[in-house]
């Protein structure tokens, strides 16, 4: 009996289903982001107009840590702390003011919205005050645990203290001191988890938890127990206090600041965080489907309806603007260079900037009033960078950006000393595993740099998602035709179907590439094992190779398909097609452009073959596709490679030509002409 194997590009249809499909058809139906950011720029303006930096920073000491970040509404002013134990306030665009040295790690550190001074909490209990004219005369407080919570109320008359004693069995508390550091009165809880001051008359949230079970409660400015909320995980605050956000599980709850219940939403997956913007009109749920352990951002208006959702790439994080008409999402992801991508959503959801930054971004703090973001990164650089939609400051779509923001067509050249590897990742939606080639300097070991790449994961921007885990270490080695991939105990002990099976299939396919490959078989920790991960997926036995997960006797088809704001051209395998010549093709081409619904309403007139050359005549229905513009272009681009790689698996013709009613289609400026020669080997999805 045949194993089960673990391939998710698409389920293999039987000659009826196909038969079904196929009668229904008769009937009309921004470049990729640099690989080696030096600065963060508006895309498209790399070569001059108006840059997003309005300033940087980079703390003296080398290999430090950005562990506190604040600025001020205006974003004239900005309080950094490092692992170094300096403390440094800027100016706007970054100029130093004044650099502080502290004797012990910083824990918190925040700004008063207006600039009026800035709190400092360590972790061996401090708190320093320090007006910004008067970095000399902080004044200090004492207290017996770390600093873990700081917190400044609106009028900046109040500072929330939080301590979490480094004693597991001793109680967390919360302190509320006036502005000169006079205790106003304290609260101890089992583990504080957050704490907020808000509105004009100073009320206090706090979210704690004993045993495991978590609540929120409510105490006026003078500690008076308003209410409490019992089984309530995280919370989310509007500036004036009268709307709450919370959850538990998968469900989110909102609540008047009497904690009246105010609707519900249930999530698919865990939610990790909430978060509200200032005015309270619009607030975010982050959640993780289980399954796909994918993030996901969901976004809400002020009555609780859901007007839109993201998929986020691993480790985002997002901050929304005070009115909430921004949404600031950023993401660390590594290949080549580490580099952070910045993405700014309005509140319908639509990308109206995207910025890369060189580093791992570890904070960052947004500006009230105004476009100013401060990014803190690993390596010590604090920019401040101008988030406002691009629109009016980006190139013309017709000028430099190129088709290549959106499709890269297939290609036929293996460059001099390069070798190429196609690598297999997760669209965005987590759906279905989408081919790229990548190219690198000709390794000792093919096989072993295939693996580290597809570890490596997708490139920034190309808006694919990983398939392993990052950093994990996969070992490979191959002796007479047979690939033993080792994965480490810490893969196996994970769960979740479409995870384990996105490893299992990324890596099947990717090493089944290589023609010396005749067999791969899995171990665990150096071991073989029937099963692999919480979910028993079988790995007992030897798998066969199978190039785009092509399986002998069956058809190869490629379908057009779309990750977010880029195409890709996604391999298929279908069985029960036994035609042959004109009758084969045009089936091929009907079943694609079924399958391609979403992206075209195409109808295909008629196949002819002549002089070793495939006409594919459609109706005038292409016509739909010239528009001018640059997206168009690469869609037009992507059909034409999906049809003519397709003939080329399938039938012993290499020239496809493609016209309307028996002419050839108009060609507008940037797209790819309708003809084209393929041969092998081919390159799909090139990186660039």
């Amino acid at each position: 009996m045949r194993k089960k194997i673990f391939l998710r590009l698409t389920g293999v249809l039987s000659l009826l289903a196909l038969a079904l499909l196929l009668s229904s058809c008769g009937v009309q139906q921004t470049a990729t982001s640099d690989i080696s950011p030096i600065e963060p720029v508006v895309p498209g303006l790399e070569n001059g107009g108006a840059y997003a930096v309005q300033g940087r920073f980079s703390v003296r000491s080398g290999n430090v840590q950005i562990l506190a970040l604040s600025v001020t509404a205006d974003g004239s002013l900005a309080v950094v702390g490092t692992s170094s134990r300096s403390l440094y306030l800027l100016g706007e665009g970054g100029g130093l003011i004044w650099e502080k040295n502290l004797t012990s790690d910083f824990s918190q550190a925040v700004i008063d919205p207006e600039g009026r001074y800035l709190a400092v909490g360590t972790a061996g209990g401090k708190l320093l005050v320090v007006k910004p004219d008067q970095p000399q005369s902080a004044t200090e407080h004492y207290f017996d645990a770390p600093v873990g919570i700081l917190d400044i109320s609106l009028d900046g008359e109040r500072i929330l203290v939080g301590l979490t004693p480094e004693d597991q069995l001793a109680d967390d508390a919360l302190l509320l001191l006036d502005r000169q550091g006079n205790k106003l009165w304290q609260k101890n809880f089992p583990e504080i988890l957050d704490a907020k001051i808000v509105g004009n008359d100073n009320r206090i949230f706090v979210n704690w938890q004993e045993g495991g079970e978590s609540a929120i409660s409510a105490y006026s400015a003078d500690g008076e127990n308003l209410w409490t909320l019992q089984q309530r995980e995280h919370m989310a605050i509007d500036e004036s206090g009268k709307i709450l956000v919370s959850s538990q599980g998968n469900e989110v709850q909102r609540y008047s600041q009497t904690a009246t219940a105010l609707g519900s939403y249930t999530a698919i997956g865990i939610v990790n965080r909430v978060i509200m913007a200032e005015t309270g009109a619009f607030f975010g749920v982050l959640a993780t489907d289980e399954a796909t352990r994918i993030q996901e951002l969901l976004y809400f208006d002020a009555d609780g309806n859901k007007l839109w959702s993201k998929r986020l790439p691993n480790e985002s994080d997002v901050l929304l603007s005070a009115d909430g008409q921004r949404i600031i999402v950023a993401s660390w992801r590594q290949y080549r260079d580490d580099a952070t991508q910045v993405v700014i959503y309005n509140k319908w959801g639509q990308q109206v900037n995207l910025l890369d930054v060189a580093g791992r971004a570890q904070k960052m703090a947004l500006a009230d009033r105004g476009d100013t973001l401060v990014l803190g990164l690993e390596e010590g650089s604090i920019y401040f960078l101008n988030i406002a939609e691009a629109k009016n400051r980006q190139l013309n779509e017709t000028g430099q950006r190129g088709l290549l923001q959106y499709y890269t067509p297939v290609s036929f050249e293996i460059p001099t000393g390069e070798s190429m590897f196609t690598l297999f990742f997760y669209d965005s939606r987590t759906e279905r595993l989408i081919p790229v080639t990548r190219r690198i300097k000709r390794p000792q070991s093919v096989l072993r740099a295939s693996i580290e790449e597809l570890v490596r994961g997708p490139l920034q921007g190309s808006n694919l998602n990983r398939t392993i885990p990052k950093n994990v270490e996969i070992q490979a080695a191959q002796s007479n035709g047979i690939v033993q991939l080792n994965l480490p105990a810490s893969l196996d002990e994970m769960s979740g179907s479409t995870f384990l099976s996105g490893i299992l299939d990324s890596l099947l396919l990717t090493v089944s590439q290589f023609p010396t490959v005749r067999q791969i078989e899995f171990t665990v920790n150096g071991e073989r094992r029937a099963t692999f991960g919480q979910e028993g997926l079988n790995i007992g036995e030897a798998f066969t190779p199978m190039r785009f997960g092509h399986r002998p006797g069956e058809r190869l088809v490629f379908l057009p398909s779309r990750s977010e704001s880029r195409y890709y051209l996604r391999p298929e395998s279908i069985s029960g097609v036994t035609l042959q010549d004109e009758a084969l093709i045009e089936n091929l081409v009907r079943y694609i452009l079924t399958q391609s619904s979403e992206l075209y309403t195409l109808s295909l007139a008629a196949v002819r073959i002549k002089n070793e050359t495939v006409h594919l005549d459609f109706t005038d229905s292409l016509n739909s596709l010239l528009s001018y513009n640059m997206e168009a272009a690469a869609r037009a681009a992507m059909l034409r490679d999906a049809l003519a790689l397709t003939i080329l698996e399938n039938a012993p013709y290499a020239n496809i030509n493609i016209t309307v009613e028996g002419t050839p289609p108009e060609q507008p400026e940037h797209f790819l002409p309708w003809q084209i020669t393929v041969s092998r080997p081919y390159f799909l999805n090139l990186e660039e």
